[in-house]
């Protein structure tokens, strides 16, 4: 989001007010985005450490950005000063909330760059192969290799799709 709202070029004021919904739902949706990285955390489904310490620095960079980013985009008449209360009463504060989430909650519980994936998780072999044997159709998945298999005859162009029975 970050990366790409600020690229928006609002045309009309239809598409400068929808901006500014987006910049007010900022709150709610870092609020829910560190809930779920709370989640992911106690439930043991835990980030790449690098990963983490790199949102951190984007979200730094990012705050710290003059003008910032978010302020760029042309707008008219008084939605130019409704953005700019936006984003001092509600963007800032969610994204500093966000990165302080990030930095004090999650950094320092990720794994490293070679533990990363299905196999550091909690009970990975449950999960990854129903996930493997609904979206694949590879005989050499992980649900394979972990648990009964049967081919649907209504395979794609890649072979008959693969579902687990457990």
């Amino acid at each position: 989001m970050l990366s790409w709202l600020p690229q928006l070029e609002p045309s009309g004021e239809q598409a400068e007010e929808d901006f500014l919904a987006r910049l007010a739902a900022f709150p709610e949706f870092f609020a829910a985005l560190a809930d779920r990285h709370r989640a992911g955390v106690t439930a043991g489904r835990t980030p790449v450490e690098r990963a983490v310490r790199g949102a951190v620095d984007h979200v730094d960079r990012f705050l710290a950005a003059e003008p910032n980013p978010l302020l760029v985009p042309p707008l008219t008449g008084d939605r130019v000063a409704r953005r700019e209360r936006l984003f001092t009463e509600k963007v800032r504060p969610a994204l500093v909330a966000y990165r302080e989430v990030l930095a004090h909650e999650i950094a320092g519980r990720g794994v490293s760059a070679a533990r990363h994936g299905s196999s550091s998780t909690p009970d990975c072999t449950r999960w990854a192969g129903a996930g493997s044997a609904a979206w694949t159709t590879s005989p050499n998945s992980v649900c394979s290799a972990t648990s009964r298999c049967s081919p649907r005859s209504t395979g794609t162009s890649n072979g008959p799709v693969r579902r687990c029975r457990t």
